[in-house]
């Protein structure tokens, strides 16, 4: 049996990923006929892939594991053989792809993740090595973290906010938490008692978040500044989980209509775009509303149900995330907020200062506020350790009341 010369969608689909302009590439391997081999697709659009409409291939005389998007023209293949291609993107549609650098390794390449543009990693048996790409012409191997992991490293994940961090999961059932600064990089973060560990995932918005799946179909999310702990665990599939991606949100609030007739799709009326998540909404009336993302808080205005105005923004009173924040409907001036840096404020628009502490939690986040709705000075804040407090905002940094409802974050 020979390569074969024209581009092959297998029935075997192995990876897709995509980048910030909407562009796919997906992978592919045939691992059941008589001559085993792969081919990666890209795409300009989702839209394309439908009818496999694709812009450039690449085909590979070994099955594919893996490819990332680097540079602006570029990207990543990893194949099975332990080969590593730096391939070039053609500048007409349905060419083969320029394979621009080729480096070899003598195991099979795992999982790769990217930094950036010139910093990328791989796992491969039970070793990881690290490599700069230089000018889109070579890649070089800088880096080689061998035998942390006791069994076949099977994810790995580049912690998009800090350069030196990465995660990896393995078949010896840990995930570590690595540290390219430390002498020993390795910190075992999570090990599970019975089970593989399958695949690792950052999140995108956290620099200390991030979630582990298994073999037996659960998931765990984990924070790195709480080793061995589990936050939250939920059981997903009756299988092993083979790849994971967390979302970043897209920061925009709209301004739906509601149709007239039932079953109907929203009408987007108004699009107002931040670059940065937006974590919780809350409303005084029709026309005044706020939001919390990450250490600061806006305040918009409704313009006859076309148009959302920023106002007012309120920054760095918090020093970590906002977590809840909630208006006082009997009050338009007030609205409080509950944050990740162990705070609880009363704002007033009306005072030059605007915020005042209320309550300040000793060891735990606080995850969600609320007004009493039939007493403007009173409220309640809950914490990531489960317990709910009842306070007065005449009564600044006491406790009317607490107690602990569950073992785990309070969310709503």
């Amino acid at each position: 049996m020979k390569q074969s010369q024209v581009p092959v969608l297998h029935d075997f689909l192995f990876f897709i990923e995509t980048n910030s302009n909407g562009e796919i590439i997906l992978g592919s391997s045939n691992v059941a006929g008589t001559y085993w081999q792969g081919t990666l697709f890209h795409y300009k659009d989702y839209q394309f892939t439908k009818d496999n409409e694709y812009n450039s291939y690449f085909i590979s005389n070994s099955t594919i594991s893996d490819a990332k998007f680097i540079l602006d023209d570029f990207m990543l293949l990893a194949e099975d053989s332990g080969s590593l291609k730096l391939l070039n993107l053609p500048e007409n549609e349905k060419q083969l792809m320029e394979c621009r650098y080729n480096y070899n390794k003598d195991d099979r390449l795992i999982e790769l993740t990217v930094w950036n543009n010139t910093k990328i990693a791989s796992c491969t048996e039970t070793y990881i090595n690290l490599y700069d790409i230089t000018n889109g012409s070579s890649i070089q191997s800088n880096t080689i973290f061998k035998n942390y992991h006791t069994d076949t490293i099977l994810s790995i994940d580049a912690n998009k906010l800090d350069e030196n961090l990465f995660v990896s999961a393995s078949a010896d059932r840990k995930a570590c938490v690595w540290d390219t600064r430390m002498d020993i990089p390795a910190t075992v973060i999570y090990n599970n008692e019975f089970s593989s560990l399958t695949n690792v995932a950052w999140n995108p918005l956290n620099k200390d978040s991030l979630v582990v799946a298994s073999e037996a179909g659960d998931i765990y999310i984990l924070n790195i500044k709480e080793p061995t702990e589990v936050l939250c665990s939920t059981h997903c599939f009756d299988g092993s989980i083979y790849k994971m991606l967390l979302a970043e949100d897209s920061g925009s609030l709209k301004l739906l209509n509601l149709p007239e007739n039932e079953k109907q799709l929203m009408e987007c009326r108004y699009n107002y775009n931040k670059d940065d998540r937006l974590i919780e909404l809350t409303v005084w009336n029709n026309t005044k509303i706020a939001s919390c993302t990450e250490t600061y808080i806006n305040l918009y205005d409704i313009t006859n149900g076309s148009s959302i105005q920023s106002n007012t923004i309120f920054k760095n009173y918090h020093t970590d995330t906002i977590l809840s924040i909630d208006a006082n409907k009997l009050d338009e001036n007030l609205f409080v907020s509950a944050s990740a840096d162990r705070k609880a404020c009363v704002w007033d628009t009306r005072m030059d200062i605007p915020a005042t502490v209320i309550y300040n939690n000793e060891f735990s986040s606080l995850t969600n506020v609320a007004w009493n709705p039939l007493n403007k000075d009173s409220l309640v804040v809950a914490s990531e350790a489960g317990d709910i407090y009842i306070l007065n905002i005449k009564e600044p940094t006491e406790v009317l009341c607490s107690t602990h409802c569950f073992d785990g974050s309070i969310y709503k």
